[in-house]
């Protein structure tokens, strides 16, 4: 993250220094930045599936403490900690997608009227 602020600002001396904390949030969110690289399953299927998806995911190796499932408006997010060969699971899984070191908005806040 530090070389990737450093780099902008060398490119990018007229920067308005007000306008600093928001490049830093923007580069901070971009993938190649991440402290931790995971993969995040994006479960459409029904969700009374959900739980043979992640017995799914326990066949393939993984372990309790590395899978990490968070409800989403469409469905669940699947977080696994590392990965695997998805070759198998995702031609059963054909309403669920695999992006690798995606981000996942956990939390919404918003203004009480």
């Amino acid at each position: 993250m530090n070389k990737a602020l450093i780099h902008y600002l060398i490119d990018h001396p007229e920067l308005n220094l007000a306008s600093l904390p928001t490049k830093v949030a923007a580069l901070g969110a971009k993938v190649e930045n991440a402290l931790e690289k995971r993969w995040l399953f994006d479960f459409d299927a029904p969700k009374e599936k959900i739980q043979e998806f992640v017995s799914d995911l326990h066949h393939a190796g993984l372990s309790d403490n590395e899978i990490e499932t968070h409800e989403t408006p469409n469905g669940y997010g699947v977080i696994i900690a590392h990965g695997f060969d998805t070759r198998e699971l995702l031609e059963k899984w054909t309403d669920v997608s695999l992006k690798r070191d995606d981000l996942l908005c956990i939390d919404w806040l918003t203004k009480e009227e």
